[in-house]
């Protein structure tokens, strides 16, 4: 029989040891939220620099458990997201059987497999969230076993902003084995999903250029990330310039792995069964970059810097005749395009980075 782990249905987001954090997570804290139980309670939101509210914190909490984590996109098949009443919602991340099969963790006959599966119950009036695994969030579960089925809780989390001074609350029951781990290895395992919430909140309160979703500038009728106007806070060349290094530099820096430079606007690298490629075209304000595993592709990734936004308004930001405005979606291996809060988040901190280089004066 397999054991289910006494790790959080948020430990999807990896725990990294030894690395610093924002904030330290105390243990065996007794829990406001289910009196009687135990908790991880984070130490003061409140003296960072910038501060996270309370209502930031809770906003940013429900985003991510809803995104995949990047160790998952080679073999990401579907993120579903059913809604089930105005509070709640289930959010399925299926991995696709056949590509797991290549890399020798499938059964072996292409069945796709549950990789996590969660209830997510939001008290926005408490900043509280109630969130079910519903499949082993360690081992997941193959389509069409009875594990995979999510009828029941495995393990519940209870995620509650504390206020005076704010701090976030994890309370986790494992209905399996009857406990209510608060300790040891579940500290370290939600670690990297507090971070990821206070790095997300601090990058949205201090950047010099704002994203969000909206209408496509660039295909009329479909749904991008579009920032808001750049003109006057940076000059095009020099922004040009200094994505392309960015993006060169990234490439470089992928460990093991062969990196190619096809020109100065063109790289490619690969890394055991991944294959990334990289074009800009400069004058056009535009890079296409494709990720490729054991040869198929996995996605591929659009931006496009438009110098000035000729038609419409309603395009977040920008309106017609904004300058220097940036758009950003990405394209599954399936066709489907994404456009989502996951993209807002990734495409503002690299964005905002690329300013940050091409406006400094070292």
């Amino acid at each position: 029989q397999t054991k289910i782990a006494t790790f959080s249905p948020l430990s999807q987001h990896g725990a990294i040891m030894g690395a610093s954090h924002a904030v330290e997570l105390q243990e065996l804290q007794p829990s406001e939220a289910v009196p009687g139980k135990m908790s991880i309670t984070s130490d003061s939101l409140d003296a960072l620099d910038p501060p996270v509210s309370g209502k930031d914190a809770f906003r940013e909490a429900v985003v991510l458990l809803k995104q995949p984590i990047p160790m998952w996109q080679p073999v990401l098949k579907e993120v579903k997201v059913t809604e089930c009443d105005a509070n709640t919602e289930t959010v399925k991340f299926t991995l696709d059987g056949k590509a797991l099969d290549t890399y020798g963790y499938g059964k072996g006959d292409g069945t796709d497999k549950v990789v996590a599966f969660k209830k997510i119950i939001k008290d926005e009036a408490k900043l509280m969230l109630t969130v079910d695994d519903l499949v082993d969030p360690v081992n997941g579960a193959f389509v069409g076993s009875p594990e995979a089925s999510g009828e029941k809780a495995l393990s519940t989390t209870i995620v509650k902003v504390l206020s005076s001074p704010t701090r976030i609350e994890f309370t986790i029951v494992n209905h399996v084995e009857g406990t209510n781990p608060s300790d040891g290895p579940i500290v370290e395992a939600l670690y990297p999903w507090v971070d990821a919430i206070i790095s997300s909140v601090q990058s949205e309160a201090t950047a010099q250029v704002k994203f969000s979703v909206s209408d496509s500038i660039q295909e009329p009728g479909k749904k991008s990330v579009i920032s808001t106007p750049m003109e006057g806070v940076v000059e095009y060349d020099a922004f040009m310039d200094a994505w392309i290094a960015s993006s060169r530099k990234m490439f470089e820096g992928i460990p093991d792995s062969a990196f190619e430079e096809v020109s100065e606007t063109e790289f490619k690298v690969s890394a055991s069964d991944l294959a990334m490629h990289a074009k800009f075209d400069r004058d056009a304000g535009t890079l296409v970059a494709t990720t490729s595993s054991k040869g198929q592709l996995v996605n591929t990734v659009h931006r496009v810097l438009h110098k000035e936004v000729k038609t419409g308004g309603g395009y977040g930001g920008a309106a017609a005749g904004s300058k220097m405005v940036m758009e950003a979606w990405d394209v599954m291996a399936s066709g489907e395009r994404t456009a989502d809060e996951g993209i807002v988040r990734m495409v503002r901190k690299n964005m905002n980075d690329v300013v940050k280089a091409a406006t400094s004066w070292w």
